[in-house]
């Protein structure tokens, strides 16, 4: 079963009809959002699907930017943390996926690609932080590797991180989009910013079984693959 209707949600819908495996891909998709309102339905309709489904395998969707210091204190983040604790005390079975920054087709303007994309297309200001870095991963990527992961009935009760073993600085990201889309930014660049510290031991074994590439010109595919025909 397959909860949610966003990028994730329709990526895994040929889960739908495992009714053994419930993948929870309704939360809140802006990880700007400061209202508690969206935070408080997520928590409530997972609570609701684990005590609704008390013999199935629950798998949640975290993030890894857990492991960015500047980040910590996100009221997204800490809500994540959230709704990993309630999983991990009420669920019998689940699996919580810590995942980067999916890229793939979506109409959510709040990825790292959309919106820079926007602000870059409408010549839009950016204030860039120098010193900022995000992870970013193929959506068909997560998509293998989780599947992989819920077939083979690994990491049992586990926490995994998948995300791309590189972290890429907003102005690298930038560059790329400005090449793409053959727009020139206009930023101003404070010193700040941070990057993920993201712990991929644990899931490199599967990234080789799945021979998952990373190439050096892995923005370019990126964007080749999925904006090919604009935004």
């Amino acid at each position: 079963m397959v909860i949610g209707n966003g990028m994730l949600a329709t990526k895994f819908m040929s889960f739908n009809t495992m009714k053994e495996v419930i993948i929870f891909a309704s939360g809140v998709s802006n990880s700007a959002l400061q209202n508690n309102e969206g935070y408080a339905r997520e928590a409530a309709l997972l609570a609701e699907t684990i005590q609704a489904n008390p013999n199935e395998m629950l798998v949640y969707f975290s993030t890894c930017s857990i492991y960015q210091p500047s980040l910590l204190q996100n009221k997204y983040v800490q809500h994540k943390l959230a709704m990993e604790a309630l999983v991990k005390t009420n669920a019998s079975r689940y699996l919580l996926l810590r995942l980067s920054n999916p890229v793939g087709i979506t109409t959510n303007k709040h990825t790292v690609f959309n919106f820079f994309i926007e602000q870059l297309i409408n010549a839009q200001p950016i204030t860039v932080w120098q010193h900022a870095k995000r992870n970013l991963m193929d959506i068909d990527d997560v998509f293998n590797v989780s599947a992989h992961i819920i077939h083979n009935q690994l990491f049992k009760n586990e926490i995994v991180n998948i995300a791309h073993p590189k972290n890429f600085s907003v102005h690298e990201i930038l560059q790329a989009l400005e090449a793409y889309f053959e727009v020139t930014g206009n930023y101003t660049y404070i010193n700040e910013g941070d990057e993920p510290k993201i712990d991929l031991q644990k899931i490199m074994p599967v990234y080789k079984a799945l021979n998952v590439q990373f190439s050096e010109d892995y923005l370019y595919f990126l964007l080749q693959k999925y904006f090919s025909n604009g935004v």
